[in-house]
């Protein structure tokens, strides 16, 4: 998968890698944002429109749900993805074939604070762990993933489990991964910014 051209925005390097846009950004964070379209494309009103209604329907199934609660959100069958985690995982929505259904988002992100978890944002998997997420919404939301040049052990290439071992010695049910799936956030504070990628 080698790169054509590129430059450099800010801390961050933009290519084109087999007729897609990524922006890859370093250390402490290596992440790559990866998108169908350049980054800085407008997107079209009807995709503003799409986008809005997604993500009001994403926040409305986070309070009607009760998310906030992980005490909820473990009774519709979200768990810690590792001991201490901040991400929730549903392994059923993980390992099905739906993507982007508001209903059955595949993690819940929690930040801990002083008064406890606080639901920060929804985040969406892409399909398969070398699937690219679907862009309904233009570049307003593109989908990004980690880098991991050490290694991850991951199950089918979507999960990482808790692991004391580096990815010489996966745990029996894993495989080394260089990188995680593609994923979405939609973030549920109606102030800030609906989509982040650099989490």
């Amino acid at each position: 998968m080698a790169a054509m051209g590129g430059h450099h925005e800010g801390a961050a390097t933009v290519s084109q890698v087999d007729g897609r846009w990524e922006r890859s950004f370093g250390n402490p964070d290596p992440h790559v944002d990866t998108s169908s379209v350049p980054f800085d494309a407008p997107p079209t009103d009807a995709q503003r429109k799409a986008a809005a209604s997604f993500v009001a329907a994403v926040r409305a199934r986070a309070t009607t749900k009760g998310w906030a609660d992980p005490a909820a959100a473990q009774r519709d069958g979200y768990e810690p993805m590792q001991t201490c985690s901040s991400h929730w995982v549903d392994r059923r929505a993980l390992f099905d074939d739906r993507v982007l259904d508001p209903d059955h988002p595949e993690f819940l992100v929690y930040a801990q604070t002083p008064e406890g978890s606080r639901l920060e944002s929804v985040m969406f998997a892409a399909a398969t762990a070398d699937a690219h997420g679907p862009q309904p919404f233009g570049s307003l939301a593109v989908w990004h993933y980690h880098r991991a040049d050490g290694g991850l052990c991951m199950e089918r290439g979507m999960l990482v489990p808790d692991q004391t071992t580096g990815p010489d010695d996966c745990p029996a049910g894993t495989e080394p991964r260089q990188r995680t799936e593609e994923m979405l956030h939609v973030m549920l504070d109606p102030t800030g910014p609906a989509f982040a990628t650099g989490m």
